[in-house]
């Protein structure tokens, strides 16, 4: 059995969304792994059965090893590369995970939309209060402090 290496990275975010790119190739030579649906002939070489597993997707490499996949929900992902069975291909792989982590506030705009949103949530509370206050004061309630 070969080693295989599966990367993840964030190649582009948004607020809303995410695009990771996976890349799988073998270890020791740093070959890309493509995957395709059925097993590869006897003769091919780094042609391979088999899948990768990230966010409930299954996805599948070209022929340079890489696949991409968007995100929309903020958290963090396992991708899981599952080979085809050893007895089934040549040269045979092992499986191999990555983590890639994605939040809006890992960004100056996501802080600033944070904070806008919880600027918004607290309006309404310090209107009512000031309001409290200030029809407290003219009927003459006494000073709340």
């Amino acid at each position: 059995l070969n080693a295989s290496t599966l990367t993840a990275s964030i190649i582009a975010k948004n607020g809303t969304a995410a695009t990771v790119l996976l890349e799988l190739e073998e270890t020791e030579t740093g070959e890309p792994i493509e995957l395709t649906k059925t097993a590869s002939s006897p003769g091919a070489t780094r042609i391979q059965s088999g899948h990768i597993q990230i966010a409930e997707r299954r996805i599948r490499t070209n022929a340079s090893g890489q696949a991409t996949v968007q995100l929309t929900d903020p958290g963090s992902y396992t991708a899981r590369y599952t080979p085809a069975p050893w007895v089934n291909v040549r040269p045979a792989y092992t499986g191999d995970t990555a983590v890639v982590r994605w939040h809006p506030l890992t960004s100056p705009a996501g802080w600033l939309a944070a904070g806008i949103r919880v600027g918004l949530y607290i309006l309404p509370i310090a209107l009512m209060w000031y309001a409290g206050r200030k029809l407290a004061e003219i009927f003459g309630f006494g000073a709340m402090r």
